[in-house]
Formats: structure tokens, sequence, C-alpha cells
């Protein structure tokens, strides 16, 4: 089967033609089908001409002339214009008399693209292209976002966002972070490209107040507002006598001792079988519930801001089995018998139990 569409050539522009169509064979040709009626568009016109100057002032003066090929009736002029790094254009109709515009609220030390075309009847013609770049200045803004990342007892790790893109006055070349402890007047300064930094030699338990600006090469930007960040503390024996008080089929209980030295509140945490749970170490006990019956468990007491391989405590114990639900029958089998106390508790009164595990473990 042979095409059914073609394209027919040599057409004259703003020329209306009717077009029909008919099936021919060896035999000759068949009837023809209604006529279809189109309008050939014109053509468009040619590249128009541009000058641009920029001004001190954040502003661009655009002059333009007509296309020396100019097609149809002038009806105006299309012009767009975006920072290379961005991907909106900014567009303006004018109409066939205006020759001149003023573009305003450029930014410093950024590169822009122009674009500027003719139209008649057909549409926008070919487009004049430009780029243009304004003279650089020192950044007028201060970067965004400042925040910690990281902790350890002798560094602090700090990111940021650059200033934004309307106040970066230029490519940033690098960023100075500004820090210093509360308790001393003296700055300290590091020069880094990226946008976040680690703070080394630092004092142990000791806030510091940081801040960070940016640079482009005509100079530096702004100090940030500051952030303050306080180290971790050194390392000490923060808990003892990590043990097994109760264990039952789902649950158990956990407990340990702190000395009176330890005024960290920086949480415990509880690692077993993948899983993890945190308490307040000055608690000094922990209910596990959830588990399975009859089955091996190993729990390891570690204090939450210590680095892998800090101090660490561990027990291991095994979940009761279940216990029988219905009244046993006598074989040489072997049983657990659970004693569960008479005496309700005080702070329960009315409290009934169906089974062990309901208890409280530290009754």
């Amino acid at each position: 089967m042979r095409s059914q569409e073609t394209v027919i050539g040599g057409l004259l522009p703003e020329t209306t033609y009717s077009v029909t169509v008919a099936a021919y064979t060896t035999k000759g040709d068949g009837a023809r089908s209604k006529p279809k009626v189109i309008t050939t568009t014109g053509a468009v016109p040619g590249k128009p001409t541009m000058m641009i100057s920029t001004t001190a002032m954040n502003t661009a003066l655009i002059q333009w002339h007509p296309p020396k090929e100019m097609v149809g009736e002038l009806l105006g002029y299309r012009l767009q214009y975006r920072r290379l790094d961005e991907e909106k254009m900014n567009t303006i109709d004018f109409g066939k008399r205006d020759h001149h515009y003023t573009v305003t609220n450029l930014h410093k030390g950024a590169t822009y693209l122009f674009r500027l075309s003719a139209k008649n009847r057909a549409g926008p013609g070919e487009e004049f292209e430009k780029e243009i770049t304004t003279a650089e200045d020192v950044p007028s803004g201060f970067p965004q976002n400042l925040r910690v990342v990281g902790l350890t007892t002798s560094t602090t790790e700090v990111a940021w966002d650059p200033p934004v893109l309307a106040e970066r006055n230029g490519k940033i070349v690098n960023y100075t972070v500004v820090y210093r402890d509360i308790n001393s007047q003296q700055d300290l300064a590091n020069i880094t490209k990226d946008t976040s930094i680690t703070l080394t030699n630092l004092k142990p338990d000791t806030t510091y107040d940081i801040k960070v600006r940016a640079r482009t090469n005509k100079g530096v930007g702004p100090l940030s507002p500051s952030i303050q960040s306080r180290t971790m503390p050194v390392e000490q024996v923060f808990a003892k006598n990590f043990r097994v008080n109760a264990v039952m089929k789902t649950s158990v209980l956990l407990s340990w001792e702190v000395p009176d030295s330890y005024k960290s509140t920086v949480p415990f945490k509880i690692l077993y079988n993948s899983q993890s749970v945190e308490v307040d170490g000055h608690s000094m006990k922990k209910l596990i519930s959830d588990l399975q019956p009859d089955t091996d468990y190993s729990f390891v007491l570690m204090n939450r801001g210590n680095s892998a391989g800090g101090l660490q405590h561990l027990v291991s114990i095994r979940t009761a089995p279940d216990v029988l639900q219905s009244k046993p029958i006598a074989t040489n089998k072997w049983y657990y018998i659970v004693v569960v106390p008479a005496e309700q508790s005080p702070s329960s009164p009315t409290a009934r139990w169906r089974t062990p595990d309901e208890m409280e473990l530290d009754q």
C-alpha cells in the first residue's frame, strides 16, 4: 500500500488553494474528493539588528533596527531574555514603531542571553541573539541556612547554602567560616571552596559561635547570622552493672547503675537483634516487650553519643517458652510452673492478671 500523504511544494505565500484527491488504476482515474480550501502562511521576517549597552545601575539599554529582508507588513517586535543559569525566559512584545527598551533589575556578575525577532502576520521571524555579562561586585548577601551536621568531642561539621542568586554579584570563589569559643574574644577562620567544612582541634564540651561569609573576585560579603554548637564531652564511664532483672515469655526487665559523677543528658541506646530503643540513662531500668517466646536475645547498652568502639555493656538471655493454656495431662514431659503473687499492686487494687506476662516485671 502506497503512502496516503504528500507534500506539495512551490506554493506562493499568503495564497488560497483548492486541493482535491483522486485514486487511479491502470483503467483510469476514479472520482475526485470534495475540494479542500487552504491558505498558505506568509514568509516570516528576516533577522533584525540589535545593540546592547549596560550601565552601573543594573540596567541594559536595548536598541534595534528593522530587518533588511522584510516580508509583508511589519507588525512589531518580540524581545526575550534570561540569565544563562536559569531556564525561564522573560518575554516582552513591542509595536512596530518601538526601537529601544531599558531592561532593569539585572544581577551583577551574571551572563544574560537576549533574543530579538520582528513579527508580521505569519508570526515572529528569525532571532538576533546576543550575550552580555554584567560587572562583578562583592556579595551583597550572606550564605543561607547555616547548620551543624556532625559533632564529636573535638570537631564540628557545618554546612550552608550559597547566598540568594540576586545577591551573589558574581561567581562565588570561596567561603570563610569564622568561629570562636563563646568564652573567648579571639576569632578563628577557615576558608573552603565547598559549602561545608569540618572545624577541628576544638575543646570538648565547649560552645562555639559560628558564622560564614562568601567571596567573589571583588571581595568578601557580609557575615551570616551566627549559630552556636557545643562539642561533645569526653567519654566517661556512663553505666555499670548492666544486668537482667527478670525474664518472661515476651518481655525482659533490664537494669543498670550510673555513677554520681555522670551528669550527661544524652540518652542511652539499647540494641538487640537488629532493633534499637532509646532510654533515659538516669531511669536505670527498661522493660523490653514484644519479644518472641523461647528465643535467644543479646542486649547491648551504650551511650548514644559514643562513637563506634566506645564503651558498651552486653547481656544475653533466652525468653521463656509458651506456658500451656490448658490443664496439663499426666505424661513424662517437663513443665514450667509460674507462681503469681496473691497480693495485688497497691497502685492498682483492682488489677487482675490472666497470664503472668501481664504482671509488672519490676514488682
